[in-house]
């Protein structure tokens, strides 16, 4: 238990030179300050979490961080242990930091972690800078509170082997380069968002009921969300919400090793207003397609209209003033073609034109 002092908490897991040993987990209560724990230094350490509730911070009043020793040594070990089924209670306003040489795993095949807030507040935030999952560590985040809901989980270590994530009520988001290589279910409420310049890789079937929203910072032509799984990579059911990113000739996609199933509503965000031209954006590379979506839009301008049947080889279109825009089923190809604006003194000349045109016919009609 860690709390009731006077300022923060810096300590120390362990000395000596490493070494392996299990606690009940981590309690945060009411310090005055930072609380971070650090593996023994020099060390390359393996601390099992054997308690149902590894890290609870249900009553904490400052954040959590725990690292393996200093910045200069070999990566140590975080392991959740605590029966089939163990949890990191972080409420909201609260965050957990995992440092860069940490690798979170199971003790043991067959655990399930849950990511949760205090049964209230909903989930806070949970920082994973070093790597998660190894021994079917499966990872489920879960945002559910009865006043409020939401939380973000994000993943920046280079290598995330999971051996499954499902994700409710929150946001788990993904940096460019991570990994995980389970199976990736998307509910009620949950969000699958990538950020950075680069890809992000899921290795197994994805579904998404909830959002999917590889939306980077900046928007980079390069970053994508891929979906490697051989056969099912991506299925998109009918509550799910796609959505893309366009701000000139850079924008997020998805590309799928294999097959992509379409429903639900697919929204593309101009972040920008398109100058003049014709554009063509590959939101989705896939190895197969099937599927319709039930809505197509563009935020600001409107609402596509779809022609074709409900077999995945419709196209969705529409003229919007002097832009016209075309979304294909079949190839996951959208094209916006943007006419040129004439200036204002175009528009002025023409206007002076009219009105020379306009007086000769009245006097044409008056000498008559």
């Amino acid at each position: 238990r860690l709390g009731t002092s006077s300022s923060g908490f810096t300590g120390r897991t362990g000395g000596g030179t490493g070494g392996s040993f299990f606690i009940s987990g981590f309690v945060v209560t009411d310090p005055a300050g930072q609380i971070t724990v650090t593996t023994a230094s020099n060390a390359i350490q393996t601390v099992t979490l054997a308690g149902a509730v590894g890290i609870d911070l249900t009553s904490a009043t400052r954040d959590f961080t725990y690292r393996a020793g200093s910045s200069t040594i070999n990566t140590g070990t975080l392991r959740i242990g605590g029966g089939a089924a163990s949890s990191w209670k972080v409420p909201a306003g609260r965050t957990v930091t995992i440092g860069t040489n940490t690798n979170v795993t199971a003790q043991a095949a067959g655990k399930t972690l849950t990511l949760t807030g205090d049964g209230v507040t909903g989930l806070g935030n949970i920082v994973f800078n070093g790597n998660v999952g190894s021994s079917s560590l499966a990872l489920a985040i879960d945002g559910t509170g009865t006043n409020s809901s939401g939380g973000n989980v994000a993943f920046n270590g280079t290598s995330n082997g999971l051996g499954s994530l499902t994700v409710r009520n929150a946001t788990a988001v993904f940096a460019s380069g991570s990994t995980t290589p389970g199976t990736t279910t998307v509910n009620g409420g949950g969000i699958l968002a990538l950020t950075g310049s680069g890809n992000a890789t899921l290795s197994g079937a994805v579904t998404v009921n909830g959002s999917l929203r590889p939306n980077t910072s900046p928007l980079n032509t390069t970053s994508r969300f891929n979906f490697s799984n051989a056969s099912n990579s991506l299925t998109l059911n009918s509550t799910a919400t796609t959505t893309f990113d366009i701000d000139g000739a850079n924008y997020t996609g998805v590309t799928a090793t294999g097959a992509t199933a379409f429903n639900g509503a697919l929204a593309i965000n101009l972040v920008n207003p398109l100058t003049a031209g014709s554009y063509s954006y590959n939101l989705f590379d896939f190895g197969s397609q099937s599927g319709a979506f039930t809505s197509v839009g563009i935020t600001s301008v409107g609402s596509l209209s779809r022609d074709g049947a409900a077999n995945g080889i419709g196209t969705w279109s529409g003229a919007f003033g002097l832009n016209t825009y075309q979304f294909t089923e079949s190839d996951g190809i959208l094209g916006i073609t943007v006419s040129a604006i004439p200036e204002p003194s175009t528009w002025a000349a023409l206007a002076g034109l009219s009105g020379l045109a306009f007086a000769a016919g009245r006097r044409r009609r008056r000498a008559a």
